[in-house]
């Protein structure tokens, strides 16, 4: 089901290995993967403290967040339909359970998690709407959903096509998918609000070509530090702000009683 403000794209495949392979280069270091990461541990801070949670990682990738999770002393599990993404997940957090599976047939029994992860999961998804349902099923009543996902039908780009997304998402397209399965949203806000104008006009110069992708992809060392700042400042300011704009959407979401 496409949402309303989306751009389809023909006939996409899901996620491609190399594009998996080549985030995962630079996932550590990156301006991008560095706000996202601050801005999901602000966003889901109480939820976080409190010990053992069942958490679950749709769409896992390389098990980064994983790993942070475990840490943390959270019980964690990983879902990717892509065999490297889940064996990448496993080295980088053996303890998780790690299974191979789509995102629109969860392999979890009902009620299994308190809170799931969807990181820039739903745009890959032919049935968004079905995907996001399973996601309801799996968690317990009272958990949380964190689901980020590309903003701005207008930034459609090489970038998407190449990562083989489906959409980028409105504010009320995001909102009312979520809402359609059952959730009930206590946060949704943009994501990249400061670097919005640069980033636009890269999608817009880089419509049809993969050159601004790249040079997005591996900014020079003082740039990359001087926008992963911006993104990490942006993003400690997400409790109390909620950014209008962005390169990609945020939501928090709980399951009702």
């Amino acid at each position: 089901m496409v949402q309303a403000g989306a751009v389809p794209h023909a006939d996409p495949r899901g996620f491609p290995a190399a594009r998996l392979r080549a985030l995962a280069e630079i996932e550590d270091t990156h301006f991008w993967f560095r706000g996202r990461r601050v801005l999901l541990f602000r966003l889901l801070a109480r939820e976080l403290r409190r010990p053992h949670r069942h958490i679950l990682d749709a769409g896992c990738g390389t098990g980064r967040l994983l790993a942070d999770l475990h840490a943390l002393g959270h019980d964690v599990a990983g879902v990717d339909s892509l065999p490297d993404a889940v064996r990448r997940s496993r080295r980088a957090c053996p303890d998780a359970v790690v299974r191979e599976g789509s995102a629109i047939d969860l392999p979890f029994e009902d009620a299994a998690f308190d809170g799931v992860v969807a990181l820039d999961l739903l745009e890959h998804v032919e049935d968004d709407g079905r995907a996001a349902s399973e996601l309801v099923r799996v968690l317990t009543v009272g958990g949380w959903l964190f689901v980020s996902v590309p903003a701005g039908p207008r930034l459609w780009s090489f970038r998407d096509v190449d990562a083989e997304h489906r959409r980028r998402y409105t504010r009320r397209g995001l909102r009312d998918l979520l809402v359609r399965a059952g959730l009930e949203v206590e946060r949704l806000t943009a994501y990249q609000f400061a670097l919005y104008p640069v980033l636009a006009a890269a999608r817009i110069v880089g419509r049809n070509s993969p050159r601004m992708r790249d040079r997005e992809e591996r900014p020079r060392g003082v740039v990359n530090s001087l926008l992963g700042a911006v993104n990490v400042g942006e993003a400690w300011l997400a409790p109390f702000v909620s950014w209008p704009w962005g390169t990609s959407l945020v939501a928090v979401c709980r399951k009702p009683a």
